[in-house]
């Protein structure tokens, strides 16, 4: 794993905005449902952690169709969140599933945790701030 850190460092490699977008979750969700955002968003955030852990021991079996099965589901999760750079990252990780590329899985792997890392601060942001 470290070495897919230097990697996306090396490659320079980062996020730009914000990890969801908020506008458009308010569209979709209506007032009602934004209020209840912390709760649904924390939730994702507290399995995001245990999907990973299966996803991995998916790509150590060589159960690659289960892993592309688990992060197509976070991919879509992520999409209803509007948190699109954690979709996208989970789509690398589908793709990476997909063709069994192990250095691309691990990548993937590592890209959906660094963004929802950066969701949960966003999250931590949006309580403080309502």
């Amino acid at each position: 794993m470290t070495e897919i850190m230097q990697e996306l460092a090396g490659n320079g490699e980062k996020t730009l905005g914000e990890p969801l977008d908020f506008g458009r979750l308010s569209q979709t969700l209506g007032n009602e449902l934004v209020e209840q955002l912390p709760f649904l968003l924390s939730s994702l955030l507290d399995e995001i952690p245990v999907q990973m852990s299966q996803i991995g021991y998916a790509i150590k079996a060589d159960a690659w169709p289960e892993g592309v099965r688990m992060a197509h589901g976070l991919k879509g999760t992520s999409r209803w969140f509007a948190a699109d750079a954690l979709e996208l990252a989970a789509l690398e990780l589908e793709e990476a599933c997909h063709v069994e590329n192990l250095h691309a899985a691990e990548r993937g792997l590592l890209k959906v945790k660094l963004e929802a890392a950066r969701l949960r601060d966003w999250l931590e942001r949006y309580t403080a701030h309502s």
